[in-house]
């Protein structure tokens, strides 16, 4: 059974950076996010594009100093149908993230 009294003890054998951050602690970021949708629908997209930007910084604040960035990519396209009717579509979706913080 885990000992919740000591919820907030780093682990001995953590890296000195780790070890650093035991505790409570506050993280004050503001930060925006650009987006375009193309999709024909959010909940079951069959073709279009949906393009997010996402950038933050931290340490208005808090405890922490920190900027960040993030970009993704997704691209849906219906490859063909099955079905009697041909209503049951295959779609392809290609899904692509990177990001950085420093």
């Amino acid at each position: 059974m885990p000992d919740f009294e000591n919820l907030q003890r780093v682990f001995e054998a953590a890296p000195y950076d780790i070890a650093q951050m035991d505790g409570a602690h506050t993280v004050s970021e503001l930060s925006f996010l650009l987006q375009f949708d193309s999709r024909d629908s959010v909940w079951l997209p069959s073709r279009g594009f949906l393009h997010r930007f996402q950038a933050g910084i931290a340490g208005l604040g808090g405890d922490y100093e920190f900027y960040r960035m993030e970009a993704e990519g997704n691209w849906y396209k219906t490859l063909f149908y099955t079905g009697a009717t041909e209503k049951y579509p295959h779609i392809f979706h290609l899904r692509a993230r990177a990001g950085f913080v420093e």
